[in-house]
This record gives C-alpha cells, structure tokens and sequence, in this order.
C-alpha cells in the first residue's frame, strides 16, 4: 500500500495531537505535515525556493493566525497543482455562515471537532480512511 500525505493546518496544540491521534489510528499508512497557521501552510504548499509538499489530503481548521482556513482554502482552489487535492476543514466553528463559507469556497467536507476525545479519535480516524483509502480521486495533474 502507498505512503499517503497529509497536510494538517491547526494552531490549537490538544487538537493537533488529538488529530494526529486518530490519523495514526486510521490503520492507513501516512505522513502527517503540521503547519501551524495558514501562512505556513500555504509556504509548505507552494514555496519557490525548495521541494513542494503534495499532499492527498488536507485538514483545516478555520480559526488560525496569520491566514484562516478559508482563506488558504480559497488559494487553494486557484492553483492547479492544489484545484482537486481533497480539503476538509476540521474545526470547531459551527456556524452556519463558515458552513457556508467552506463550501462555497470549494471544501470537500466540514466536520465540527467533537469536544468528547474518543469521539474525535474516532472521526478522524474514519474520515482518513475515507479520504486516503476509500475515495477516488482525479489523478495528479
């Protein structure tokens, strides 16, 4: 089975680890990259002074520093090499409006982080099978 990568923007410390958690749980076969707020996502992606990463799968979380999720999201949806990687924004907003907002913007999937931590082990384990074993995507451009 490949190697899959994933790309996890996130600036809160518990919620990375209890992300990563449930990735490595996931019983898929992956590399986590941690940015920690958008702008730092957005230099891993597309830095012009060394390797870019290609991940198969980005989580973002809306509320960061520097760049929100959406706003990455956006930049993301206007490059080729990023147009079709699988965006889901994992966070703990649920507001209709940022609901909204991620669709529109091009998410593949919104899911409210869970307060209780089995449960958020749980999801993210299950959201990573589906996105990095499961779905289909295009092929790489």
């Amino acid at each position: 089975m490949n190697n899959k990568t994933v790309l996890l923007a996130e600036d809160n410390i518990d919620d990375e680890y209890f992300t990563c958690q449930g990735l490595n749980a996931s019983n898929v076969h992956l590399t986590i990259h941690v940015a920690h707020d958008g702008a730092e996502a957005l230099d891993m992606l597309f830095k012009e002074d060394g390797p870019q990463l290609k991940p198969d799968l980005i989580l973002l979380d809306i509320n960061m520093p520097k760049l929100n999720g959406l706003e990455v999201l956006e930049r993301l949806r206007r490059e080729v090499i990023t147009r079709f990687t699988p965006v889901v924004m994992l966070t703990s907003s649920t507001q209709s409006e940022d609901i909204a907002r991620a669709y529109q913007a091009g998410a593949n999937s919104y899911l409210s982080k869970p307060i209780n931590t089995s449960h958020m082990l749980t999801l993210v384990g299950e959201m990573a099978r589906y996105w990095l074993r499961d779905n289909r995507p295009p092929s790489k451009l």
